[in-house]
């Protein structure tokens, strides 16, 4: 007897399951697709637990016979195409006739479904790709699809799902595709009993209002261009208000949330240099355009696409975007320029007590025992090696160097001794010093950066850092997904000195900040954090390290803050009593080594 053997019908659906079930959010996306494609004009979500106990699907569409009901379990099962011809030219959402089939494979399952216009209908029910009830009953007309205990005949893949609030994230993320690109359906969506999420029937204005904001929709650019057989219509950020945080960059082809790199690749180069590398602009890019044009066949979560003239489609979406650049509806009002941080207030000379007032004023220890040091106070030095005072340089090499490894290590005593004690700030942004060596070159806001991530890893551990009380606190309404990670994280902001509480509907109501946090930024910085954490998260999987990194980056002071020279001093101080002084969080230099030796050979001295 031979060795190959054809798989039966229900282990080949459980392997096919993981191309096309990834997570609950990949069979929300599916049930959406199906209603969507039924005509529905209202669809209700609900989910429980993420997704992992239980996901329902509701729509108003066109419904199915018993007939249909039966057959749509079937792999490769489907009304949507029925020849190579039509492999070609898709113009529905779904067509592959995998989705229902895999689903039923790796969950329980229940159906209900009736036409329009009829009260009967029937319902089905399997369990693992066993059909165990199917019966006929009285019905609205449309569908309904019940998905219960995702993966519990596959425990290996269950235990690879994230967290409640990760997989919920995922669904909202998922449906917000859905919402932007079919403004004409209304979208009800439930977590557990809680109403998240409501979406009449809109325009696509209105709707990104409602999902956006009204002021960051304000923000917006509409762009709108016919170049032969594509149509391009949509949004796009103005160059100057973008964020640092990728996820709002939305590509709909044919009214299908898309990935593509030559999609991709045309905006951000229509921005071109107008931003900075690592800036993440919101857009909402629309394409229409014949099937015939593009595959979507590519992949069965149907997301990537390929087009048949890839040239021609990014000079389309080049030109458009670029020439919305040039026009005057890409001028910020005055109300645009409000959005950006406002100008720090400059600190007077020989002012070192602590005054919220102003923007980073240092302050003397508190009383709290347990804190080692305090913002800016001189720490006790650690004995382990810190910085390389001698490098010797090849020919090739000449100005800086980042100091990473030491030839002759030294202690931070040993390094602050070398010190002249003379401190020169340049720019409002770069602390000198004389050494032996030469000259030692700080960047005072990744300095503080690391001096403020380090602190508050230890409160994290040990005590919970100072908090000042806000005479009016402040009320901040956030996104779903934001409220979900501001709890998620909340213990943590508590700790470094956040007092927050609940204020219902995704708001919250500040109370208190941290210590170190400037008064006149206490909400910005709180949102910055939250838009810093998302922006991190799958980078830094320790959630202790991201909220920490967060905190630390956004409270810090920052590039062109004057310093006093004690207060540069101080700030040296701790620096060198961190355990890791040369390198900010996300891996930036702080210090760097200009040695007599660099210097001489820039003047060709011999």
């Amino acid at each position: 007897m031979g060795k190959i053997k054809l798989l039966p019908p229900n282990l080949s659906n459980k392997i096919a399951a993981g191309e096309v079930v990834e997570r609950p959010a990949s069979i929300i996306k599916e049930l959406i697709e199906n209603s969507i494609d039924s005509g529905a004009k209202t669809i209700t979500i609900t989910f429980e637990d993420g997704g992992k106990r239980l996901i329902r699907i509701t729509d108003d569409g066109c419904g199915m016979t018993e007939e249909d009901l039966m057959m749509a379990f079937q792999r490769h099962a489907t009304s949507k195409i029925a020849t190579v011809d039509d492999l070609m030219n898709i113009r529905t959402m779904g067509f592959r006739g995998e989705a229902l089939a895999s689903i039923a494979s790796v969950a329980k399952i229940e159906a209900k479904t009736a036409l329009q216009g009829s009260t009967e209908g029937h319902f089905l029910r399997i369990d693992g790709g066993e059909i165990q009830t199917s019966q006929k009953v009285i019905s609205v007309p449309g569908t309904t699809f019940t998905i219960k205990n995702l993966f519990f005949n596959i425990p290996a893949r269950r235990k690879f799902l994230r967290s409640k609030s990760a997989e919920t994230r995922h669904i909202l993320n998922v449906i917000k595709k859905f919402t932007i690109a079919y403004p004409e359906v209304s979208f009800l969506v439930f977590d557990e009993s809680e109403r998240v999420l409501v979406y009449p029937i809109q325009t696509l204005q209105e709707r990104l209002e409602e999902i956006f904001g009204k002021r960051t929709f304000s923000t917006l650019i509409p762009v709108e261009n016919k170049i032969g057989e594509v149509q391009i219509t949509g949004f796009v950020e103005k160059p100057e208000l973008v964020r640092k945080s990728f996820g709002e960059q939305h590509l709909l082809l044919n009214k299908r949330s898309v990935t593509s790199r030559v999609l991709n690749k045309a905006v951000f180069s229509a921005y071109g240099s107008l931003i900075s590398k690592g800036d993440y602009p919101l857009f909402v890019i629309s394409l229409e355009m014949p099937a015939t044009e593009f595959d979507i066949n590519v992949h069965p979560a149907k997301l990537e696409v390929k087009f048949a003239e890839e040239q021609e489609i990014f000079d389309a979406i080049y030109k458009t975007i670029r020439e919305v650049f040039t026009s005057d509806m890409a001028i910020p009002s005055m109300h645009e320029t409000s959005l950006k941080p406002a100008h720090r207030t400059k600190i007077k000379p020989n002012q070192f007590t602590l005054d919220h007032q102003k923007p980073f004023l240092f302050k003397e220890a508190p009383t709290n025992k347990h804190l080692e040091s305090p913002t800016f106070v001189k720490p006790q030095a650690p004995t382990q090696s810190r910085l390389n005072l001698t490098e010797n340089m090849s020919d090739d090499e000449f100005e800086e160097e980042v100091i990473s490894k030491a030839q002759e290590p030294e202690t931070p005593k040993q390094v602050h001794n070398s010190m002249s004690g003379k401190f020169w700030q340049v720019h409002n942004t770069y602390i000198f010093s004389q050494i032996k060596s030469g000259l030692v070159i700080i960047d005072q806001h990744v300095a503080h950066e690391r001096i403020l991530y380090e602190k508050a890893l230890r409160c994290f551990d040990d005590f919970t850092l100072p908090s000042q009380k806000l005479l009016f606190p402040q009320t901040v309404q956030l996104s779903k997904e934001d409220y979900l990670i501001l709890l998620e994280i909340l213990p943590w902001l508590e700790k470094i000195g956040f007092e927050i509480k609940n204020y219902g509907d995704n708001s919250i109501l500040l109370e208190g900040i941290p210590a170190d946090v400037r008064l006149q930024d206490e909400a910005s910085i709180l949102v910055k954090m939250l838009e810093f954490y998302k922006e991190n998260e799958f980078k830094e999987s320790d959630v202790k390290k991201n909220v920490a990194a967060s905190f630390a980056c956004h409270s810090a002071i920052k590039a062109g803050d004057k310093l006093t020279e004690d207060e540069m001093r101080v700030l040296v101080d701790e620096l060198f009593g961190t355990e890791f002084p040369y390198f900010c969080p996300h891996g930036r230099p702080i210090v760097i080594n200009l040695s007599t030796k660099e210097l001489g050979k820039k003047f060709h001295r011999t």
